[in-house]
Order: C-alpha cells, then structure tokens, then sequence
C-alpha cells in the first residue's frame, strides 16, 4: 500500500512540475525586462522610492546621485546609511552600514516599478515616489 501510495504521489509530482512557475517568469509574463546597469543608473539616480519586501514590510529608500543610499523615515529623517552602485555584471549593489555583505541582486523593471530578484526568488519591489 504505502509503495503505491509513493508512485501515485510521484506521478503527481511529475505532472504538476511543469505547470508551477516562479515568480521570476510571472513577473516577466507581466511585462518587466531585466535592467543593464546604465538602465538602472537612469531609473534610481536621485530618485526616492517605496519598496515592500517579501515579509510584506514598507519603508522608503533614496538613491542619490553620488553612490549614496539613504533609509528614510516616513517625516523624511534618516533611519540609516549605506551605498549602492553598479558592479562589473551590471548589477544593482546596496551596502547598508549595519550589513555584514554588500547585496547585488537582478533588477526587472514595468513601467515606474522594479524588483529585485536573487535567482528566480523576489526579493523587494520598489515603486517611484518621486
């Protein structure tokens, strides 16, 4: 019994797979493209954007034009500091100061929106403020 019951799991398994779609492939069926690294440069320089995590948690984030990252509070004051830039693959890089490691996921970009992605997994979406 429990053999059969193992190759009628298995068969589902098999069947169901291709059908499951990453996020990654959702968002991209939605329109986004992958950004090169001067597209994101024109997207984020000296711009402020709302991002949500996967966790469901808001805050607001700057990207000034010089290579800083700033985490604002809601009145616009500064929670905390760090950097960004673009690396040798065109790759979006953060550092916030209390980050151990520098962060340098794919961004895929619809309309005033991009995500950030590492693999096919979501990490953040970020939408223009201003």
């Amino acid at each position: 019994m429990n053999k059969q019951f193992a190759i009628i799991v298995a068969v589902f398994f098999i069947l169901a797979l291709p059908g499951c779609q990453s996020l990654l492939e959702k968002y991209r069926q939605e329109g986004a493209v992958q950004l090169t690294g001067n597209e994101i440069i024109n997207m984020i320089a000296g711009k402020t954007f709302k991002t949500n995590d996967y966790k469901d948690s808001s805050k607001i984030e700057m990207f000034t034009e010089d290579g800083k990252l700033l985490e604002l509070y809601q009145d616009g004051k500064v929670k905390r500091e760090g950097t960004w830039r673009i690396n040798d693959n065109g790759n979006l890089c953060k550092k916030f100061s209390n980050w151990p490691n520098e962060k340098c996921p794919d961004i895929y970009a619809n309309g005033d929106e991009f995500r950030m992605f590492s693999g096919t997994t979501w990490k953040n979406t970020y939408v223009l403020i201003k």
